[in-house]
């Protein structure tokens, strides 16, 4: 937490990993942010995170499990999805 306390999007992102419930991490990130620029900023982490890990970011040696990737690409999506929604 001390260390991610400057960073919401890296604490956001880890509990919606755990969320294995589609429908109960949806309404998590639902209220997860308080403003668009929140929001603005936890889609553009994990496009980064996505897009590393894509390119070979994995190493054999990391605990991050390969399912987590997908994960990642299907929260990036909920977002963005919401975003939309809350923009009109």
């Amino acid at each position: 937490e001390v260390e991610t306390m400057n960073r919401p999007e890296i604490r956001i992102l880890a509990y919606s990993l755990r969320l294995s419930d589609e429908k109960e991490r949806n309404e998590y990130l639902q209220q997860a942010f308080t403003k668009l620029e929140e929001m603005d900023d936890f889609v553009e982490f994990v496009r980064e995170g996505v897009g590393y890990l894509s390119n070979g970011g994995i190493d054999l040696k990391t605990s991050m499990p390969y399912e987590n990737l997908s994960k990642m690409k299907n929260i990036l999506k909920e977002v963005e999805q919401i975003r939309n929604r809350y923009l009109g």
